[in-house]
């Protein structure tokens, strides 16, 4: 079990108070939906923390083969190096596309 989920326990709080993302110190009869939806941002905050840290890694790499070889800047594993960073937007646009795909395909052609 995660140590986060632990704290909470032994606290009797959420894990979203132990974080500092939520004021509530229990979730008394909150809805489905809104734990879901809580669920998300944290999911979504997560993934978001984690592009940073992989574009800001490339980037850096990146900077540091640029001032030991300036000469380098149009080398083609640089523009890789660039390349790969990705934006979370395109990365939840792909996810939701995916999704969105999969719904219409169960969906019959309408004429």
């Amino acid at each position: 079990m995660p140590f986060k989920i632990k704290l909470a326990r032994f606290y009797q709080v959420t894990v979203d108070y132990l974080l500092g993302l939520a004021d509530n110190r229990v979730y008394e009869n909150t809805p489905l939906a809104e734990l879901l939806a809580d669920a998300e941002i944290y999911v979504d905050g997560m993934t978001t923390m984690r592009f940073h840290d992989m574009n800001a890694a490339l980037a850096a790499v990146r900077a540091m083969i640029l001032e030991a070889h300036p000469e380098a800047a149009a080398d083609r594993y640089l523009k890789i190096l660039e390349a790969g960073q990705i934006q979370e937007e395109d990365f939840f646009c792909h996810v939701m596309h995916k999704i969105w795909d999969a719904i219409l395909q169960g969906v019959p052609a309408q004429i």
